[in-house]
């Protein structure tokens, strides 16, 4: 097992150059459409059996997430960050900060881990209603030093007391967006 010594994270904030952009823009014509459709995939098998190799549901208090894993190694989890990272925006959100941690571990292997951080944009009616959004949401990926993607995750936190929308209407308004924005 890799042990990660705190010490040796380093955190910046995350731009995307033009390089990044053209190639999410070849992604876009090329792979988002099958990529996203083997995230559904993924996530329906999940929720159908229950268990998965590529696929983890986790919950505790105030957060509910899902990890996907690249096993087959197709799924390009960096543009499929900033992809959803839209969508939830054009939901209201705002993003909050993205980020890049590079952890060294033991070995000399390197993890990078790419995140998005969005928050609801407060407004009288949320703030009344809080039950509108879906609480804090929180989009990861995660690659190794030759930059294959090993996992990604969505992360949504709660405030204790407070009713929200349901991390499954997070995820099919997710795929379902999807879909009709890769028509």
């Amino acid at each position: 097992m890799l042990y990660i010594n705190p010490l040796n994270i380093n955190t910046k904030i995350l731009i995307r150059n033009f390089e990044f952009k053209d190639a999410y823009q070849m992604w876009m014509v090329e792979e988002a459409k099958n990529n996203i459709a083997e995230l559904k995939h993924i996530y329906e098998n999940f929720l159908i059996q229950n268990q998965s190799e590529e696929g983890i549901f986790e919950k505790g208090q105030g957060y509910e997430a899902f990890l996907w894993r690249n096993t087959a190694g197709t799924l390009d989890f960096r543009n499929i960050i900033d992809f959803w990272r839209t969508i939830i925006v054009n939901q209201g959100y705002y993003n909050y900060v993205s980020d890049i941690k590079t952890a060294h571990l033991d070995g000399g292997v390197k993890l990078f881990t790419e995140r998005h951080y969005l928050k609801p944009k407060l407004n009288a009616a949320i703030l009344k209603n809080p039950e509108t959004t879906f609480g804090n949401i929180s989009l990861e990926m995660v690659a190794n030093h030759l930059e294959q993607y090993i996992n990604m995750r969505i992360v949504v936190t709660k405030y204790p007391n407070k009713a929200y929308f349901s991390f499954e209407a997070l995820l099919t308004l997710l795929f379902s967006q999807s879909d009709t924005k890769l028509k």
